[in-house]
């Protein structure tokens, strides 16, 4: 019978594993992927900001004629700077063909269009349609105000640049 060999005379080691493979760094097609995926979530950024401009513009707009109305107490003034907000606002959103020649019964109809309760059809939002021309103003008292305010917002929230309604496919 013949001895085994000691192997460790022949100077062998035993087999090892190789280190288990990382995730970095990345291959191409990850890099490639992770690109995309940014420009995704920056042009995404970029349309909701510029998707929510006009409305944020206007509800800056809307607190700064609020917090004058608590300045000067104005109620006349109040009214038709409001009634002023809400015609500008429309125009810039919509286009000056499609507002401008809106008066009466047909405005207040447009202002209420996607507004649940119809609130410009009622007091105190009917104040601000015809108001403001008017003699006589009714006077405001701080929480007519902020009904006021809350039905401007509301509505200010609904506001769609034409651009946004053309690319959302309705009319502008």
């Amino acid at each position: 019978m013949q001895a085994s060999p000691d192997l460790s005379s022949l100077g062998l080691r035993d087999i090892h594993e190789p280190a288990a493979i990382g995730w970095w760094p990345l291959g191409p097609a990850w890099w490639v992927l992770l690109g995309l995926l940014i420009i995704v979530l920056v042009s995404a950024v970029v349309w909701w900001h510029k998707s929510t401009r006009l409305q944020r513009l206007a509800t800056h707009s809307l607190s700064e004629r609020i917090r004058g109305w608590r300045t000067h107490r104005d109620d006349q003034r109040l009214l038709a700077e409001l009634s002023e907000w809400l015609r500008r606002v429309s125009i810039a959103a919509h286009g000056r063909p499609q507002v401008a020649s809106l008066v009466g019964d047909e405005w207040r109809a447009f202002l209420d269009r996607g507004l649940a309760g119809a609130p410009f059809s009622s007091l105190p939002g009917s104040l601000l349609i015809d108001a403001a021309y008017r003699t006589g103003v009714p006077s405001l008292d701080p929480d007519t105000v902020s009904d006021l305010e809350k039905i401007c917002q509301r509505w200010a929230k609904t506001v769609r640049s034409a651009d946004q309604a053309r690319a959302r496919g309705g009319s502008s």
